[in-house]
């Protein structure tokens, strides 16, 4: 996590913000309550990608250049292309009330083999 989201994310906390849902890094990243704000600095992907109706398309991105330099692929996951971590993800819920925000929980998840979205149970 680079250092300039932690100094975004309390700036906006202290500008006001009641709730911090970050996004975007593909990977899960670190949960922090500030001044009793919860801040999710990233819940990964909730849905990612799915095979492609052309074979072209379904090729991986780094076939073409993109992330030539990555090298940690999940074999079981061939079009999920930013490593073994893109495939776990967090639902983030949040309870609003009169005064803001009254309370914040998630819910660990999975993105499964067909590219969909399982909240884990207890055990797995």
């Amino acid at each position: 996590m680079a250092d300039y989201q932690v100094i975004a994310a309390h700036a906006c906390i202290d500008a006001g913000a009641d709730l911090i849902l970050g996004h975007h890094a593909h990977v899960p990243k670190a949960i922090e309550v500030y001044k009793g704000k919860a801040i999710f600095y990233s819940l990964s992907n909730f849905c990612m990608t799915k095979p492609f109706p052309s074979p072209r398309w379904s090729e991986a991105p780094w076939a073409h250049g993109a992330l030539r330099n990555y090298t940690e692929q999940d074999a079981d996951y061939p079009l999920l292309p930013y490593g073994r971590d893109a495939k776990r993800s967090l639902l983030a819920k949040a309870v609003f009330g009169n005064d803001g925000v009254s309370s914040v929980s998630y819910l660990p998840m999975l993105i499964d083999r067909q590219y969909r979205p399982e909240v884990l149970r207890a055990g797995d």
